[in-house]
């Protein structure tokens, strides 16, 4: 609907609908796009801009020498304190704590996948099959959980 005005500078509704810089909060249609969706284009800017020397350091508690060693183990020893903290940032999520913060979760979660590609592109890892699992969307041991 049309907003028409009045004399006294005022608006009423007349037959065209309103544009999203009219309606309030209450009146928006609601997103009905996964997270995953929204947030694909800066995981994936993310990933494409990592810098393990530059991104590491003020994600975690890390030594000079821990962030230049590229050794499998290094990473292995790396990827699971990254999903310690990934957890940690879900459950601050979840719990809708004031400490949690969205652009550390992401920042995270770019860590986390950029470490599992440089892990599944050196062919020489004994955990080279999770983390391929894991670079194409699985989680790591998906494949063999039905046989618990």
């Amino acid at each position: 609907m049309a907003l028409k005005d009045r004399e006294d500078g005022t608006t009423s509704a007349g037959d065209e609908p309103k544009t999203t810089k009219e309606m309030s909060a209450n009146e928006m249609p609601a997103k009905e796009m996964p997270a995953n969706e929204i947030f694909s284009a800066a995981i994936a800017a993310g990933i494409a801009a990592y810098d393990r020397s530059r991104d590491l350091p003020p994600l975690l508690s890390v030594w000079p020498h821990e962030v230049e060693d590229c050794s499998d183990s290094a990473r292995l020893n790396l990827l699971e304190r990254l999903r310690r903290a990934l957890r940690a940032q879900k459950r601050r999520a979840d719990a809708s704590h004031w400490g949690y913060d969205l652009n550390r979760h992401l920042a995270l979660f770019c860590a986390y996948k950029s470490e599992l590609i440089a892990l599944a592109e050196s062919d020489t890892s004994p955990s080279c099959t999770a983390a391929k699992e894991a670079v194409a969307g699985r989680p790591p041991g998906s494949l063999d959980r039905g046989k618990r």
